[in-house]
């Protein structure tokens, strides 16, 4: 990614060897061997798995102030299985922030500082922040989906996440093992990520209510409430006949224990499966 290369920092990894059959309790970093720690980091290890869905979000900044969009976000995605949410706060407003607030106690948000040097990385260390959520998630959430505040993966044909992805092999009765052989020559392989291509909806700022079919009546109320807090989803309904190609604007709902770098979730490198039942709502 060339991008990368023109700023200052930049996301790395670091790797060591570990002697078998032993778990440490912290990690430093040092230039020369033998030296006095002075970076001492916890390890923090993954507790037994509490969910299906996380959502981790792209970081918040430039003070943040779209509230209607955000809790329109966080409730759909909840409505089609997301059950816990990382936000990364590098700035948002007075107003996002006693949302968010609420969310975290009420147990469905994590708020995570982010004060990186972003002017000197690329879009607030987007990359960095997603792998992280990548690797909090490990054991822990069954599956990462990884979007923005005005983005939502709706399936066409299923309810909800969870039965989207399951009908992706009907000779799988239990997701947690999904293999997706009949796509690979390797079995037993875990699907990695799941690939969801784009697609824009219109982005008129005055709805056309005549043009929704029947079955989707809005009252008069309804409408201005639709109109008074911007309600995006409720609003821009039509979507463009133009589907992006598979690794342009693509989102993904990704195992996080299989995904060594979330980058990568998009290469040919990874073992994926190309969602065709869905499309990717982008709201503008």
């Amino acid at each position: 990614m060339e991008y990368l290369l023109q700023t200052s920092y930049r996301p790395s990894y670091l790797e060591c060897s570990l002697p078998n059959n032993v778990l440490p309790t912290h990690v430093s970093i040092s230039f020369q061997d033998n030296t006095t720690s002075t970076n001492r980091l916890q390890i923090i290890y993954p507790g037994p798995r509490i969910r299906n869905f996380t959502v981790c979000y792209s970081v918040l900044h430039s003070g943040f102030n779209m509230t209607s969009k955000l809790i329109e976000s966080i409730e759909l995605n909840r409505l089609l299985g997301a059950e816990h949410f990382l936000v990364y706060n590098y700035s948002v407003s007075p107003q996002v922030d006693e949302i968010l607030s609420r969310y975290q106690q009420d147990g469905i948000v994590t708020v995570l500082a982010w004060p990186l040097p972003t002017k000197s990385s690329w879009y607030f260390a987007q990359m960095t922040a997603l792998n992280d959520c990548f690797y909090r998630n490990r054991n822990i959430s069954r599956f990462v989906v990884v979007v923005d505040t005005d983005e939502v993966i709706v399936p066409r044909n299923h309810y909800n996440w969870m039965d989207l992805i399951n009908s992706a092999s009907s000779k799988e009765s239990d997701i947690s093992t999904f293999s997706n052989s009949s796509q690979s020559s390797t079995k037993g392989n875990l699907t990695s990520c799941f690939i969801v291509r784009s697609s824009y909806f219109s982005n008129d700022k005055i709805p056309d209510w005549n043009a929704l079919p029947s079955q989707f009546p809005f009252g008069d109320d309804e409408k201005k409430n639709i109109m008074k807090y911007a309600m995006l989803i409720l609003s821009q309904y039509w979507r463009q006949e133009y589907i992006f190609d598979t690794r342009v604007r693509s989102k993904y709902i990704a195992r996080p224990e299989c995904v060594y770098n979330y980058s990568r979730c998009l290469s040919s490198s990874i073992y994926m499966y190309i969602l065709r039942d869905t499309s990717d709502i982008i709201s503008v």
